[in-house]
């Protein structure tokens, strides 16, 4: 099989594809055909040999720790279906940047429905990190978290603060001021005097600290805290210890992973992906991760791995009834309600909600789960001109779409979220650009 990993440590200069014998999957183990895999900053800290003696390391070895695709085969004591689609934790001593992954059994989670396989690759890391940091600073509502460092962690962490009642505030430079606000948070410019422009907002100090920065940053972040020692970090290990604080304590477990790929498929966490390449490209997702500049994730994909479509959702106000078709040629829902050429639907409850939440009139707002009766594509307003790749599912067709059900249960964005939003549609409206038609 090719893999792109490192025979050595180094930089850049010691990354390259390799072809390696086909893994055997071993007791405890699953092995699967990769579909995506998340790039992270502690990737390049491996390759680098700044993880040797805490990471088990077996050269050459592929670059990545977190993988979704396809089960090829189980070992002794796990039991899943050829052809599942999971995703987990690297197997110790491998890595993900290969056409055959072993995964750790135990972490092995399926990839819940309207889940967009890239998505799900980022939750062994970043996502679950976040999750297992917030549930260890144990906020309540109302409380208020800091979160120093707004990238791959600390977005999900303003998500799920904002979800649970908690205060955000996520201290980033001026490009992460729309991460911060979209996540629920309050965002305070970094740099000189980010301590005091906190404090003119938390007055009597924050309840709680995520440092994704370490260093002086994370001493200045301690000093802010109302208690002592509510601190987890992780860029500083020892500093974060030497304040009374510690790094976060992770649960590499499928009861966790499935949790967190849960609120994933309910929209509270909305994972950024801002680089999605295909694995011939993988050195691209390297590199765009050590810049350290990235505002979201980096994935790279299997492009010949195609996951079956569907289920496929539709947000509205109108309300439906279970076989009925919807159609083009009537006004549609949104800009100046001119005749829709076409249907959007998505392959993601997020932006099917976001769906709902957007459409014209006072009807209550409803989520359907939709079988598209014709031809479809990318939904161009979406795809590549705002995202690479399509990370949200989005598409459109011109065809019916037949209604199967309504789905209850999901969780709106945050009000304020949405008036931002509604508020950018009618400045593009004025402007006669219509951004859905």
């Amino acid at each position: 099989m090719r893999m792109f990993g490192f025979d050595r440590f180094g930089g850049p200069e010691v990354q390259r594809f390799f072809d390696v014998e086909d893994p055997v999957v071993g007791p405890g183990q699953v092995l699967i055909s990769l579909v995506a895999t998340g790039v992270n900053p502690a990737d390049v800290k491996v390759r680098s040999g700044l993880r040797a003696g805490t990471v088990p390391i077996d050269l050459p070895m592929a670059i990545g720790r977190e993988a979704c695709g396809r089960v090829v085969a189980c070992g002794e004591g796990i039991e899943f279906a050829e052809g599942d689609v999971v995703f987990g934790s690297c197997a110790a001593g491998t890595g993900a940047l290969a056409e055959l992954v072993l995964l750790d059994g135990p972490s092995v989670t399926p990839v819940p429905p309207g889940v967009d396989p890239a998505a799900a690759a980022c939750v062994p890391v970043a996502l679950a990190t976040a999750f297992d940091a917030v549930h260890e600073l144990e906020l309540g509502e109302g409380e208020s978290l800091l979160v120093v460092g707004v990238g791959g962690v600390g977005e999900p962490a303003l998500q799920l603060a904002s979800a649970g009642g908690a205060r955000g505030i996520g201290v980033g430079s001026p490009v992460k001021r729309a991460v911060v606000e979209e996540s629920g948070g309050i965002h305070v410019m970094s740099g000189d005097g980010w301590v005091e422009r906190v404090r003119a907002i938390a007055p009597e100090g924050v309840d709680a600290v995520l440092d994704c920065v370490g260093g002086a940053v994370l001493v200045e972040a301690a000093g802010l805290l109302r208690t002592p020692g509510r601190l987890r970090s992780v860029a500083d290990f020892n500093g974060a210890a030497e304040l009374g604080g510690s790094a976060v304590t992770r649960r590499r477990v499928r009861e966790v992973y499935a949790e967190v790929a849960g609120l994933v498929a309910q929209g509270v966490l909305r994972p950024r992906i801002t680089v999605r390449v295909p694995f011939d490209r993988a050195a691209d997702a390297v590199a765009a991760v050590e810049t350290g500049h990235l505002t979201g994730k980096a994935v790279v994909a299997m492009p010949e791995a195609v996951i079956p479509p569907g289920p496929f959702f539709h947000g509205t106000r109108a309300e439906l009834a279970t076989g009925d078709l919807l159609e083009t040629g009537r006004t549609s829902n949104y800009g100046s309600r001119r005749q829709a050429n076409h249907l959007y639907f998505a392959g993601s409850m997020d932006a099917a909600i976001w769906g709902a939440e957007l459409a014209a009139g006072d009807g209550v707002e409803r989520i359907y789960r939709v079988e598209p009766m014709g031809s479809f594509e990318d939904d161009p307003n979406l795809t590549n001109a705002k995202f690479p790749g399509n990370p949200t599912q989005s598409y459109r067709t011109r065809e019916p779409l037949r209604i199967l059900e309504e789905v209850t249960g999901w969780t709106p964005h945050d009000p304020a979220l949405v008036s931002t939003m509604r508020d950018n549609l009618e400045r593009l409206k004025a402007q006669g650009v219509e951004a859905i038609d």
